[in-house]
């Protein structure tokens, strides 16, 4: 009796304090959780510095089960809790360069912890189906993935299982109990923590991760020139086009990974919305351009567009900036939309903030064309006018090379 009372002390010290954070994760990054968990902002939020990964598989240990959920890469990092209905729950658990086996694997995760949302948020990026070292992150849990394509989705996959032995001896270790305890007494000024953004968050000079999960740049990259904007345009393709560089065939077993993946999120009863940000439009132009270095990609939004129709799902969006009438004011560099642009592509869930926003510029476009019909009946034709009802004819469908 005495024994198994001492192993229930030295459990609860090692697992409470866990020094090594081999059984709850890192100290760091169970601090910054905490703090985007307390509806604060994390400062100087630099992800390649931080296991974004671990991160946000603490998160989803740890929250409360969320109305609606973001997956996707930095390219949706800008949507807020203002896209979603007022009184609603909301986080993004976008992290930077998400491949495709994030996505499958932070879905795991929100499965696996009795965590799935009523409304999944997919940002569906170009490369997903690319089946290339380029493509992927070097950082995604290959065999969180690997284990959901087997467990979940039920595909013939081979998998290293979880092997929970380290953390049981890490539990029970004599060593480790009297380690944390000597870390806990001792005096641990000095040590990294993360640190909470005070005053305006929009005035910060470093980047911040705000309590929504979504990311605020920091002043001075929300406040680039245009000139060192389009350049960052340009670069992202010239050489070799990120994440997509030889991009030349839609890949056939992860094409059946991604339809066996939405067919298994809507048999848990979870709706799904596609958002596809566009590219700045010198980006897009290049592309176009040069696009036998990735004919693919091209093919890629045709497809996202073509699973949507097939599985009843919502897509806002497009890469192309001209269907959503983006110009390059609203880009931070070649790859990421502006947060106050993002309205544009998609406009919010009924009763959210960004909703009623975008219903305002309609109703004020709607009468703007009123009057002109008005004036014009009047005899008065100025070329303003041609050139604002221009501005609100965008095209349907996103351009492609002209061989396609």
């Amino acid at each position: 009796m005495l024994l198994l009372a001492f192993l229930c002390v030295i459990a609860g010290v090692n697992y409470e304090i866990d020094k090594y954070g081999l059984l709850r994760g890192g100290r760091y990054e169970r601090q910054l959780v905490e703090t985007l968990q307390a509806g604060q902002a994390v400062a100087g939020y630099d992800e390649s510095m931080l296991d974004e990964r671990e991160i946000m598989r603490l998160y989803i240990q740890t929250m409360e089960k969320k109305d609606y959920i973001v997956l996707g890469s930095s390219r949706g990092l800008q949507l807020t809790q203002d896209y979603v209905p007022a009184g609603s729950s909301f986080f993004n658990l976008g992290v930077s360069g998400s491949d495709f086996r994030d996505m499958l694997g932070l879905y795991y995760l929100l499965e696996k912890n009795d965590k799935l949302p009523a409304h999944l948020i997919l940002v569906l990026d170009p490369w997903l189906l690319f089946n290339s070292p380029d493509a992927f992150s070097k950082r995604s849990n290959i065999e969180l993935y690997k284990e959901f394509l087997a467990e979940g989705l039920g595909l013939p996959v081979e998998y290293e299982k979880p092997d929970y032995s380290l953390q049981l001896e890490a539990l029970l270790s004599p060593s480790i109990f009297q380690e944390n305890i000597r870390y806990y007494f001792r005096d641990r000024t000095g040590e990294d923590e993360p640190l909470s953004a005070t005053g305006n968050w929009y005035a910060q000079d470093t980047t911040l991760r705000l309590p929504d999960g979504s990311q605020l740049y920091d002043v001075k990259q929300r406040s680039r020139s245009q000139n060192e904007i389009d350049f960052d345009a340009l670069a992202v393709v010239s050489s070799a086009f990120f994440r997509v560089e030889d991009f030349r065939s839609l890949d056939e077993e992860l094409t059946a990974q991604l339809e066996a993946f939405i067919r298994h999120i809507k048999a848990q009863g979870v709706q799904i919305t596609f958002v596809l940000t566009p590219y700045h439009p010198t980006t897009y132009e290049i592309a176009l351009r040069d696009w036998e270095r990735f004919p693919a990609f091209f093919e890629m939004e045709d497809y996202y567009r073509a699973l949507a129709k097939k599985e009843g799902i919502t897509l806002y969006g497009s890469f192309d900036p001209d269907v959503s009438g983006c110009k390059s004011a609203d880009f931070y560099d070649g790859l990421h939309i502006k947060r106050e642009s993002l309205y544009k592509i998609f406009p919010g869930f009924e009763g959210s903030e960004i909703y009623k926003k975008v219903e305002t510029i309609k109703r004020m476009q709607k009468n703007a064309l009123q009057q002109i019909e008005e004036q014009r009946a009047q005899g008065i034709d100025e070329p303003w006018m041609e050139e604002f009802e221009a501005a609100l004819n965008l095209p349907a469908k996103a351009r492609r090379p002209n061989t396609f």
